[in-house]
């Protein structure tokens, strides 16, 4: 999830910053609790497994849930786009967003995906999508301010986004239980100053 204006190396599994585009979801695409990846002609350009929505974990149907009742504007936008050429599977965008704004979480998945990659990849990015939603719907227009207590260091949430995404396939080698195996995998794939510093600056975009 990198934008221009948020730290360097999130939510893209690539620690090269990004803008997400606004793309148009293709017709039927279940972005809703319960998100059927498993339906074919709801999901034609693929075909995925069993139902992220109603999975064992409760991490994993959290995710599917953050993307929203279809239909329902809640200020999450979910598109896709082949990006195989920038290495990613998908990425998450909450900086159009901000005081005085309108909530706007801009998510573009691999448009190639599937199976359990591409189960794997809303999961992670639903669970990115949870903790910006948090954060975003803590602003108090008494004071002005969103909550600071609401807001996570990039290896926090990038953490949540494994152990999501590990939920449904161990296709990273290790499970939703193998913590510290995560944060190696993250320290080894994220830089440092993305990792270590709060996700949403306290600014005049962000008061906290």
């Amino acid at each position: 999830m990198e934008s221009g204006s948020g730290p360097g190396g999130r939510r893209f599994k690539s620690s090269l910053p990004d803008q997400c585009c606004q793309l148009t979801p293709p017709p039927g695409f279940p972005a809703a609790k319960g998100v059927d990846l498993a339906d074919a002609d709801s999901l034609p350009f693929n075909r995925a497994g069993p139902v992220i929505g109603y999975s064992q974990e409760s991490n994993v149907r959290t995710a599917a849930a953050a993307y929203g009742d279809r239909g329902v504007n809640n200020g999450v936008h979910v598109g896709f786009k082949d990006l195989r050429g920038e290495g990613k599977k998908g990425k998450v965008d909450p900086f159009n967003s901000g005081k005085g704004k309108l909530i706007d979480v801009e998510v573009t998945i691999d448009s190639g995906l599937k199976g359990k990659s591409l189960e794997e990849t809303v999961a992670h990015e639903g669970s990115h999508v949870g903790d910006d939603i948090n954060f975003l719907t803590s602003y108090d227009f008494g004071t002005g301010k969103y909550d600071a207590n609401t807001n996570f260091t990039g290896e926090q949430t990038e953490l949540n986004g494994y152990k999501t995404g590990a939920g449904v396939s161990r296709e990273h080698g290790f499970g939703p239980k193998d913590t510290q195996q995560i944060l190696n995998y993250i320290n080894s794939h994220y830089e440092p100053n993305y990792l270590n510093n709060d996700y949403f600056p306290n600014n005049s975009t962000f008061p906290q």
